[in-house]
């Protein structure tokens, strides 16, 4: 009975020696584990003499893990006149990192589009590349991208297109003060039929912890477009933004 009652006493011991150091693993799981992601919404209703509809949305989802970084977007782009649809664009892309060092990654990014804004019915572009930090301050980033992959579309016309492409990018952004930051993205997508240029240039000012106003300026330029479709679109939007 003694030697039971020692073992029950041992068999108690070490579960209760496991269970603090299960816990603190589970914290350091969860600790290491980040999730960010904002809302942004901005619409425009005309009534009177023009009676149209503007409507730009734009949801962000992000995920640190350790040296993994995964991010998910969907924008939504869309122009009504007299209660009728006349352009729309939709945009879904996905985005991973793996961290080789403190400044260097590898990238990959999986993105479908919509436009008929630009003159294609739906876009799939694939890219694998490799990515450096050229600055890192408190208050400052840049960083640069190189990859290759591949561009399937299909044009309203019912055409449609499949190629390889290189792409290039630059990410810059500047924290300017507590409550205001500046950003610039840009990239390159080039291929043998056609050269994709995208730049977003945005301006965010904080409203209080959650909420925040952004002013931004996008340029979207295909180099060979579809007939009846000019080569640059530029988009100027104010939207509220909502960090979660």
């Amino acid at each position: 009975m003694a030697i039971a009652r020692r073992c029950g006493l041992g068999g108690l011991l070490v579960v209760l020696g496991i269970v603090p150091l299960m816990a603190a693993e589970e914290a350091d799981e969860a600790s290491a584990s980040q999730w960010d992601g904002a809302a942004e919404l901005g619409f425009i209703m005309n009534r009177g003499n023009t009676d149209s509809d503007s409507l730009n949305a734009q949801l962000r989802v992000e995920n640190s893990h350790r040296k993994w970084r995964h991010r998910g977007e969907a924008k939504v782009l869309r122009i009504s006149e007299e209660d009728t649809t006349t352009a729309e664009s939709y945009e879904v892309s996905g985005r991973s990192e793996y961290l080789l060092d403190d400044n260097d990654y590898l990238f990959g990014t999986l993105r479908y589009e919509s436009d008929e804004f630009a003159g294609y019915d739906q876009r799939t572009t694939e890219v694998l590349g490799y990515g450096h930090q050229f600055l890192k301050k408190e208050n400052m980033h840049l960083k640069g991208e190189f990859g290759a992959g591949g561009r399937q579309t299909e044009f309203v016309d019912g055409t449609d297109d499949n190629e390889s492409i290189v792409r290039v990018g630059l990410d810059y952004k500047w924290q300017i003060s507590k409550t205001s930051s500046f950003s610039e993205v840009v990239f390159v997508e080039h291929g043998s039929n056609n050269t994709y240029t995208e730049s977003v240039t945005a301006l965010t000012a904080k409203i209080n912890n959650s909420l925040a106003m952004k002013v931004s300026y996008t340029i979207k330029n295909n180099s060979d477009p579809q007939a009846g479709f000019e080569t640059t679109d530029t988009r100027t939007a104010v939207t509220l933004v909502y960090d979660f």
